[in-house]
């Protein structure tokens, strides 16, 4: 007994060091895989309808530009069935998190039966070192032996790593104490969702989900080491797996919706909802942008002149069969319409009113923010159908010039464009060659008479009309100034605009494709 004592006695004589932590593993970083869109998703209006959202222009431009934009929470109460829902990495990775947190409680448990069992056998052992102890030493290793205090608890240092290195396994200890560090703390299992019935999609974000299932496995094998690994992970990797795999089966498992924001994202052309831990942030829109690049080189601006590009639409309609190529120059089809406003609402451009037009012009000044008015003729039933439309979807306004005796829309469709944004302005009553009308009633009935007509139809002013054929003399700039007209718009191939010239303004044809818009947008006449 003495012999064995005095072993331990030079085992404690030296204090041990204890190496730096060495077990320390990162969680991935996120990885958000932004995806410009050229038009908004086709379900995009079902969505936002179905689920009450509102939107503002920013998150147009946003959800455009970065793929995705995020909205309050309180925006949505109750998620339509039919709503698809996005499997988000961030969803991916609170399922792991969460799950590991859970497996967690249960490895820490059996890492610290592991030590107590290192701390009876030293309680034991230090007993015979009392005779080569100091008193303090000595009512140290009588406190512990009593119950008083356990190994861990002991106040010296010193005394801590001389008792430790009594025990042959103390690089167990060591170990397992280092161990705790890695594993996650007061864990709670998630409540999964097993009912979820919408259409599920899965963020394409493979790179991280591989990384998220090299840390499970790295954490797997580091237990493996420690002799406290009982199978708990298999499962969890095999989820991780099944999501790199795209198998479905898994999605409504991981989904769930408590996240602090929504978002809306495209995947694969579909519009859906997906919760998230963080807000992810929109890019920061910049209205005062008029002198950023634009794609096309832009040409020198006349002196004492107003830049604000007015485009001239006819029918936003499929090109009817057997038409004359100057009949077909007056369609623009929906889809390629489409197009064109995600452009410029993309590129945060501002449509304006006639009004606002009328005001920038006045000021003489170019407005700050990338301007465009863009204006209808005709009032043929597509501009209701298709062009208002397309028009509110991205939060964007037209000019509608519409004749007011022979307009294919409704006067409770204009009602409801104007009551919508929309900006309803003359086209005269009947569309005539206004140069040659020579009777003055009948030039008072075309200019007056319209605009009185629409300002009741609509219960808003009428300040700009749109000549038919783009044609006009001294007979009517003088009918307009006497009814109060401010603007008058005709063809051209400028877009640079003076005040003098407001009963002579231009606007140019409609573009064939996006690239003829960006050549206009920056004074170019691509016909």
């Amino acid at each position: 007994m003495l012999i064995y004592s005095f072993f331990l006695y030079e085992k404690f004589k030296s204090p041990i060091e204890i190496p730096k932590y060495s077990y320390q593993l990162k969680i991935p970083t996120l990885v958000y895989n932004s995806k410009e869109l050229e038009v908004l998703p086709s379900n995009f209006e079902k969505v936002v309808k179905e689920n009450s959202i509102k939107l503002q222009k920013d998150n147009i431009v946003s959800l455009l530009n970065d793929g995705y934009t995020s909205i309050e929470k309180e925006e949505l109460i109750n998620i339509s069935s039919d709503t698809p829902l996005l499997l988000t990495s961030e969803s991916v990775k609170e399922y792991v998190l969460q799950n590991l947190s859970f497996e967690d409680e249960t490895l820490s448990k059996k890492s610290d039966f592991e030590r107590g069992k290192i701390l009876l056998d030293l309680k034991y052992k230090s007993l015979f070192l009392l005779p080569f102890l100091s008193s303090t030493e000595r009512n140290t290793v009588l406190e512990m032996y009593k119950g008083d205090i356990t190994l861990e608890q002991i106040q010296n240092e010193d005394i801590f790593k001389k008792l430790l290195n009594l025990s042959e396994n103390k690089e167990k200890y060591i170990s397992l104490t280092q161990l705790k560090e890695v594993l996650i703390k007061n864990g709670e299992k998630q409540i999964l969702n097993e009912d979820i019935s919408n259409p599920i999609y899965l963020e394409e974000n493979n790179e991280y989900y591989t990384s998220l299932l090299e840390y499970v496995k790295e954490r797997r094998e580091i237990l493996k080491d420690f002799g406290i690994y009982t199978d708990e992970y298999e499962e969890l990797i095999s989820d991780i797996q099944k999501i790199i795999e795209k198998d479905t089966s898994i999605y409504s498992k991981i989904l769930h919706q408590k996240g602090e924001y929504l978002l809306l994202k495209e995947v694969d052309g579909v519009l859906t909802i997906a919760s998230v831990k963080d807000k992810r942030e929109n890019t920061k829109i910049n209205n005062s942008n008029f002198d950023e690049e634009y794609e096309v080189n832009r040409t020198m601006q006349s002196n004492g002149t107003v830049r604000l590009p007015v485009i001239m639409y006819h029918q936003i309609e499929n090109v009817p069969a057997g038409a004359s190529s100057f009949v077909a120059g007056l369609f623009t089809s929906p889809e390629e319409f489409e197009r064109q406003i995600a452009y410029l609402t993309k590129k945060n451009y501002k449509t304006v009113s006639s009004r606002e037009f009328y005001e920038i012009l006045q000021s003489g000044k170019n407005p700050e923010q990338k301007t465009v008015m863009l204006t209808f003729d005709d009032s043929t039933i597509s501009h209701y159908t298709n062009a208002y439309r397309i028009l509110k979807k991205y939060n964007q306004i037209g000019t509608f010039f519409v004749t007011s005796h022979r307009s294919q829309i409704s006067n409770a469709q204009l009602k409801e464009m104007s009551d919508n944004g929309m900006d309803i302005q003359s086209h005269t009553q009947s569309h005539p060659d206004l140069v040659k009308v020579y009777d003055a009633g009948r030039m008072q009935s075309e200019i007056g008479g319209s605009k009185i007509e629409l300002e009741a139809r609509t219960g808003r002013s009428v300040i700009a009309l749109a000549y038919p054929g783009c044609v006009a003399d001294g007979k009517a700039y003088g009918a307009m100034s006497s009814n109060g007209y401010l603007l008058g718009f005709s063809c051209g191939k400028s877009i640079d605009h003076r005040i003098s010239s407001r009963y002579s303004l231009a606007r140019v044809h409609n573009p064939y494709n996006v690239e003829d818009l960006k050549k206009i947008l920056s004074g170019i006449y691509p016909f």
